[in-house]
């Protein structure tokens, strides 16, 4: 990773536990140092630059085991994944390099939009790639629990 053109943000071990609901994803993320959180989003299966739209809500610690609870037993659980993750940062692109357990290595960016610069931000996105030459590697239609 050329480090100063990224600057390495944090350490992150997560668990996210999916429910099933269609056409879009739904997880509960548990992240060690954080409070854990409702991740509800929306984003194609391609292999293309993809747009998400997605809320967070957080949710007090001492909540989670009920949330969860309820969460299965209105959806079902579909899977849960437990990763170790880098989070890099160039400009408002987070660089994501994870271990993800029982699955592999991989690499994931994700360049927030601010306001209406949606071509601000693909080209943001674009150039992050250009400079970790990856367009030769292999691109992942779904997210990790569809694996």
């Amino acid at each position: 990773m050329k480090t100063g053109v990224f600057k390495f943000h944090d350490s992150l071990k997560q668990r996210d536990t999916y429910y099933n609901i269609n056409g879009a994803r739904l997880k509960i993320r548990e992240e060690k140092g954080n409070s854990p959180h409702i991740i509800f989003y929306k984003r194609p299966n391609t292999t293309t630059q993809k747009v998400s739209s997605y809320r967070i809500i957080h949710i007090k610690p001492d909540r989670l085991k009920k949330i969860k609870g309820l969460l299965k037993r209105i959806f079902g659980l579909k899977r849960v994944v437990t990763k170790s993750r880098q989070l890099w940062m160039y400009k408002h692109t987070r660089v994501h390099l994870d271990c993800v357990s029982g699955i592999g290595k991989f690499l994931e960016l994700e360049t927030v939009v601010r306001g209406n610069a949606l071509n601000e931000a693909k080209k943001e996105n674009m150039a992050a790639r250009q400079i970790l030459n990856i367009e030769s590697y292999q691109k992942i239609a779904g997210s990790y629990a569809d694996l």
